[in-house]
């Protein structure tokens, strides 16, 4: 899969020299997300960064020789450079070492990166969905689009899936949806949800006069989303779905089970909102279906 230029709006500043971002330590969900960054890397035309946190040396135990640390992550990432040189000849590559938390490593370089990328392969014991703390707290503190790559076998992936509510940021992400769909020759589905929480008492009886209400307006934001597509990209074969009965999260996890790509929007970065991800996306990293992209607006 490729996301081509002009598809993810960087943070302020950036240029086409900045890279996409890696978070690797090896795992086989960093593998996958290896492939899959050094691929966007080489359709972005621009460096690919792969970083390695370690422990500060003040937390490691006493016995560790630190040096021995260091050298090993040195060592890994420069594996890693080698397998991504090998998939994308040509591609420049280089490695970072950082000594403490891997969240505030990512997220400094992130305000100068084309992309943030990372794997996820943490499963509850108990469901067997992905619960990546790490992936959350990316997303959260990104400057830049963030996308989550899980360990899968996406041979047989097709389509590219994105949420809408009709706010700025759904529209940020429907446009890089539509871009990528195009860039890669795949169909897109452009999802929006209505369903109600059944505390409300009038969800009870569809039909009703307020049910109608929410259902014409969830119509109008697809319907908007569809012709904003249709008119940019008029060669892509674009299709909508109104769920009525799960909700947006739900829906979307659903819909992009053998998707190539699901995009959904973030509320943004700041002072106060870099907290608001929003509980749609909150929900879909903790069991990410597909590769998937959370966007942002530019700052």
């Amino acid at each position: 899969m490729m996301l081509g230029e002009g598809l993810l709006p960087a943070a302020e500043g950036t240029t086409p020299a900045d890279p996409v971002v890696l978070g690797y330590d090896g795992s086989p969900a960093s593998a996958a997300a290896l492939h899959w960054a050094a691929r966007q890397a080489g359709a972005l035309q621009c460096p690919l960064q792969l970083v390695h946190a370690v422990h500060e040396y003040w937390l490691m135990p006493q016995a560790t020789h630190y040096d021995a640390v260091i050298a090993a992550a040195r060592g890994l990432l420069q594996s890693g450079a080698r397998q991504a040189e090998a998939l994308v000849p040509g591609l420049h590559v280089s490695t970072h070492v950082h000594s403490g938390d891997v969240v505030g490593a990512l997220s400094e370089l992130s305000a100068s990166a084309r992309l943030v990328v990372l794997g996820t392969d943490k499963r509850d014991a108990g469901s067997g969905e992905l619960t990546g703390a790490v992936s959350q707290q990316v997303a959260v503190m990104s400057f830049a689009p963030v996308a989550v790559i899980p360990p899968l076998d996406l041979s047989l992936a097709a389509g590219v899936v994105v949420g809408t509510d009709g706010s700025a940021e759904a529209r940020q992400a429907v446009a890089a949806a539509a871009a990528e769909a195009s860039m890669i020759g795949t169909d897109l589905l452009v999802l929006t949800s209505c369903a109600i929480s059944p505390t409300e008492a009038w969800a009870q009886t569809p039909g009703g006069e307020e049910y109608e209400r929410v259902v014409a307006a969830s119509q109008g934001i697809l319907d908007k989303a569809v012709s904003a597509v249709t008119a940019s990209y008029p060669g892509i074969s674009v299709s909508s779905r109104l769920e009525t009965q799960l909700p947006a999260a739900e829906a979307l996890i659903s819909a992009a089970s053998a998707a190539r790509l699901l995009v959904v929007g973030s509320l943004g970065r700041g002072a106060v909102r870099r907290m608001l991800l929003g509980s749609v996306s909150h929900k879909v990293l903790l069991n990410p279906p597909c590769p998937t992209l959370i966007t942002r607006l530019p700052q």
